[in-house]
């Protein structure tokens, strides 16, 4: 499991209901009953979590294995 999944699997428990053994690369956002709501508060833990800045632009995410290639991509990009 990667550094990104497991920080990602802790905040989404932590900001959420959802138990951190359901959470995984293949879950939706929809099967762990998340609304929009839930995604921008586990979105700005992610900015504080990872010193990044998500556009709002790239908040189309779907699935836990959207956000974790989003967040790669960002850390990249933001402080590679």
């Amino acid at each position: 499991m990667t550094d990104t999944l497991q920080t990602l699997k802790e905040i989404m428990s932590e900001k959420t209901e959802v138990n951190v053994d359901d959470i995984t690369l293949e879950s939706t956002l929809e099967n762990l009953e998340l609304d929009s709501l839930d995604l921008f508060e586990i979105v700005f833990s992610v900015e504080d979590a990872f010193h990044i800045k998500v556009p709002d632009n790239r908040l189309d995410i779907k699935t836990v294995r959207n956000l974790v290639d989003l967040i790669d991509e960002l850390v990249t990009a933001q402080h590679g």
